[in-house]
């Protein structure tokens, strides 16, 4: 094939053609299929520029020789042409070399930097591995411990004595749970329903779960119809926003129990420590008089009041003084467990007393010392003693009235005098119904307080011939002689009018409420047995219709 001269190629390349935006210019005087075919073998993807550089130079160089060539044929003489040749062809190794050494360089370099970066990468894919499967892992230790936690937290709540209900903001029980949920609302499931549905069966409930939803916490104690609960209203917050409300009620009706158990208990133990015939006091670690018995009190003349103001060693003989600190000190320490031997103290009108005293010492369940207790027998007077013990085995302690032995000894002598003088004599058994409310509210104390005036106020209008006496914890009866049924009803009125203006216990007005029933001697009893049973029966049947008094009359109620 002819080479185009010179000028023409100079003219084909001063006319080159327009390459499309985003393609290489076509090679010179190439087609233009040809064209695409060799920009795809030396520059795509596949080339020889990318796959093979060592054979694309090989390959240019050819191909630049070879377009060469001619052009030095025309241009130089026959002898110079070999050596033209030569020359060229020496270059061009040369060049050859150079490229290949640099491009081999660069085809390490870019190798280890390929081998680099893929493992590079392939560090950080197992990196990735690794924590994606320890967060899996993690991840399902989470949900175990929460089922756990959720079983045990089941568990617990069904176990407690109480119930735990989980209110919405809306109001809707969303769940329930607990032992006592069916003592709170028995025969029916609350899960669904609205707080003021509860209403009926718990009173309080929508007040209570508006101040829990307002953001309140709190406790508070609920009567229900057939129970008491104390429940724990806590709102359950997302973030700062309540969004709902859980309750958690504890039924106390086994509280209520074990307390009414201990309030008996103790009420026990103060009665006998106040009724013991001895004298007997609680005396604290820094030996100062914590308590004191009714015998106690009147051993020195001195009032509860003044007692608790005071040590035991204020009241010691002056001579054994010092003694008696030292016993107190070994007791406390635990030196000695007991101590029985001689005391004196002094009273209030400065006689001396002697007596026969035990001391004792009572201890936490750590060891620890919480008090003294001290009894004294008065070693004074044998003879003394003797008559207390025989007054209190007939008297009553705390109004000093007659008991029941020695009111029925006094009623059977009664009936057979008012027999021999052919006269009517009237039995009135009567009741203080609210004395274990007024106990309950103010104290064991005060109730006494108001039994003693209570026989004050009544036996200050008898006659020598009538007879007061106590015969129950709260009964009092009364023998009223030579008086018919008139006289001893008109007696009863008397009795309410005693205690119609209440009395005063801690500066407050306290009513005593009075029910009373009566019998008649001979009309309504042959002897002082059946007069004081059908007395009490007329009393119990007051009380029962709510009436202040009722005469027993005919053997019928009326």
């Amino acid at each position: 094939m002819p080479l185009r001269p010179p000028t023409a190629r100079l003219a084909t390349k001063a006319r080159p053609q327009r390459a499309r935006p985003g393609r290489l210019p076509p090679l010179w005087g190439a087609p233009p299929g040809v064209n695409r075919v060799i920009v795809a073998v030396v520059f795509g993807r596949s080339g020889l520029l990318t796959r093979a550089p060592f054979l694309f130079v090989a390959v240019a160089f050819v191909i630049a020789f070879g377009a060469a060539l001619p052009l030095v044929q025309t241009s130089l003489s026959a002898p110079t042409l070999p050596a033209v040749a030569a020359g060229g062809l020496a270059l061009a190794a040369l060049i050859v070399v150079v490229l290949v050494r640099a491009l081999t360089r660069r085809s390490h370099d870019l190798s280890g930097e390929v081998t680099g970066v893929t493992g590079l990468l392939e560090g950080e894919r197992k990196t990735l591995t690794s924590e994606r499967t320890h967060s899996d892992q993690r991840l399902r230790d989470a949900q175990e411990q929460r089922a756990l936690i959720e079983k045990r937290l089941a568990s617990l709540i069904r176990g407690i004595p109480g119930a735990v209900i989980w209110y919405e903001k809306s109001g809707v029980v969303a769940a329930a749970d607990g032992t006592a949920l069916a003592a709170l609302f028995p025969g029916e499931s609350i899960v669904g329903r609205t707080v003021q549905e509860l209403k009926a069966r718990h009173g309080n409930a929508e007040w209570n779960f508006r101040r829990a939803v307002a953001g309140e916490e709190f406790t508070a104690i609920e009567q229900l119809p057939d129970l008491r609960v104390e429940t724990r209203y806590i709102p359950l917050r997302d973030g700062t926003a309540v969004s709902g409300v859980l309750a958690i009620s504890m039924d106390l009706r086994e509280r209520d129990r074990l307390e009414h158990a201990l309030r008996e208990s103790d009420e026990r133990a103060r009665r006998i420590f106040e009724e013991m015939p001895l004298a007997a006091a609680f005396v604290g670690v820094d030996d100062r008089i914590l308590l004191a018995n009714r015998p106690f009190s009147e051993a020195v003349g001195l009032d509860a009041k003044q007692l608790s103001s005071l040590t035991l060693g204020a009241l010691s003989h002056p001579d054994e003084a010092e003694a008696d600190r030292a016993i107190h000190e070994r007791l406390m320490r635990g030196e000695i467990p007991a101590y029985r031997g001689a005391k004196r103290l002094i009273r209030k009108d400065g006689e001396i007393m002697a007596f026969d005293a035990t001391a004792t010492v009572l201890r936490d369940v750590g060891g620890h010392p919480l008090y003294e207790i001290l009894m004294l027998k008065d070693a004074s007077g044998r003879a003394h003693d003797e008559q207390i013990a025989t007054h209190y085995s007939r008297h009553d302690p705390t109004t000093d009235l007659p008991n029941r032995v020695a009111f029925d000894e006094q009623l059977e002598q009664s009936i057979a005098k008012m027999t021999a003088e052919k006269q009517r004599l009237g039995l009135v058994a009567f009741d203080v119904v609210n004395l274990g409310a007024i106990s309950q509210r103010l104290g064991r104390p005060a109730a006494d307080t108001i039994l003693r005036e209570l026989a004050r106020r009544v036996a200050s209008g008898l006659s020598d011939a009538d007879t007061l006496a106590r015969i129950g914890r709260a009964q009092f009866a009364l023998a009223v002689a030579r008086r018919g049924a008139a006289g001893t009803a008109e007696m009863v009125e008397k009795l309410l009018t005693a205690v119609a203006d209440g009395f005063a216990i801690d500066s407050q007005r306290i009513h005593a409420d009075l029910r009373l029933g009566f019998a008649m001697y001979p009309e309504d009893a042959e002897d002082a047995e059946q007069l004081l049973r059908r007395a009490e029966a007329a009393l119990h049947h007051a009380k029962r219709n709510d009436r202040r008094y009722i005469r027993y009359g005919d053997n019928v109620l009326v």
